[in-house]
């Protein structure tokens, strides 16, 4: 339980998982176990924390900037007759979206 916090492989930490659901026995090292495993995910649910982060930056309405669609009409025809549909999007919001990806997230989300 010591070096949880130093796996960043899923595969790995389901591997963990697996060892410590099979020898840990006690109410006590049982809590232990979990408050470890907590500290190692983070906030749950995963998404209402990201998303909470994101509003908290402000980048919500900056996002909603980046999904504005400029352009189109017509779809293009490409040489093989398919249909294709251009799209551009402001990056203004991007760099506080980078910020927020980068924020000190816990090892096994950070990778």
């Amino acid at each position: 339980m010591q070096t949880l916090t130093e796996i960043k492989s899923g595969k790995a930490f389901r591997g963990v998982l697996w060892i410590l659901g099979e020898y840990v026995e006690g109410l006590s090292d049982i809590q232990v176990t979990f408050q470890e495993i907590r500290k190692v995910l983070g906030e749950i649910p995963i998404l209402a924390s990201e998303q909470r982060l994101l509003d908290e930056a402000g980048g919500d309405e900056e996002v909603k900037e980046e999904k504005k669609v400029d352009g189109g009409g017509r779809p293009k025809v490409l040489a093989d007759g398919t249909y294709a549909t251009e799209t551009a999007y402001s990056s203004a919001g991007s760099a506080r979206l980078e910020a927020i990806k980068a924020a000190s997230k816990p090892p096994l989300r950070g990778v």
